[in-house]
């Protein structure tokens, strides 16, 4: 699963499984994609380079993540990072964060129920306007 800002919602030649269902083949990578995800990955695709089949990853352009990281949160009550498996079938959430005038970006998973950590799982720094600014009219 993927959360993401692209310019269309014309999907039409995308791949599903591994392609998540917005590239293919032929497009991935390619700077004209004008597409963001931050995905949510259960499957370790070589051909992706991805860490391992449990990871949260920042994409752009192309299903290869710029970074990823295992799936945790901190937990309040125990004071302590606890990991998660993506593929529980436990309910969860995700919170997704940008700052256009810092241009960083936040990600933070957790439990249903659970409030948002003040440690997110990824922060890094990503000027989206590198994706949207060139976005057709």
């Amino acid at each position: 699963m993927a959360f993401f800002i692209a310019p269309s919602m014309n999907f039409s030649d995308a791949f599903l499984a591994q392609f998540l269902g917005l590239l293919n083949p032929q497009n991935n990578g390619d700077p004209n994609n004008h597409l963001f995800a931050v995905e949510q990955d259960t499957v370790s695709n070589i051909e992706f380079q991805d860490i391992n089949d449990n990871h949260v990853g920042i994409n752009s352009n192309s299903l290869h993540s710029n970074i990823s990281f295992v799936p945790q949160f901190y937990d309040s009550k125990s004071g302590q990072l606890q990991e998660m498996s993506l593929s529980s079938h436990e309910p969860m959430q995700v919170w997704v964060d940008y700052n256009g005038d810092t241009n960083n970006i936040d990600v933070a998973i957790a439990p249903l129920g659970m409030a948002k950590s003040m440690y997110p799982l990824i922060t890094t720094t990503y000027n989206l306007l590198d994706i949207l600014w060139a976005w057709p009219i």
